[in-house]
């Protein structure tokens, strides 16, 4: 549901697809890390990330009753693949801009 104070509207995985969405999203986020080569974020993601619980990462929604990643967990894997493919960015600053963003997501 969408409020007048919303400045965005919500961006979702289970737009009709499902589990395909889910994993590609999460192939995006890691191969953007390894075209840009921060193996370290890499295993940071699967670390602290990938291998939590499903319960963790996770939810279904009410509505159409499919599987995606709970909202800061599909906004932390956007922002990891942005932030990695982003040209105007030197690999120090992605590397610290991808570690804080999973530090902000409590992961």
């Amino acid at each position: 549901m969408r409020h007048d104070s919303d400045p965005l509207p919500r961006r979702t995985l289970g737009e009709g697809q499902g589990k395909q969405a889910i994993k590609r999203l999460a192939m995006d986020a890691l191969a953007a890390l390894a075209d840009v080569a921060l193996v370290d974020q890499i295993d940071a993601l699967q670390d602290r990330v990938f291998s939590r619980s499903s319960a963790e990462l996770f939810e279904r929604d009410p509505d159409d009753d499919r599987w995606r990643f709970k909202p800061m967990v599909e906004l932390l894997l956007y922002e990891v693949r942005d932030v990695a493919t982003a040209p105007t960015l030197d690999p120090a600053e992605r590397r610290a801009r991808v570690a804080w963003a999973l530090t902000m997501a409590g992961l």
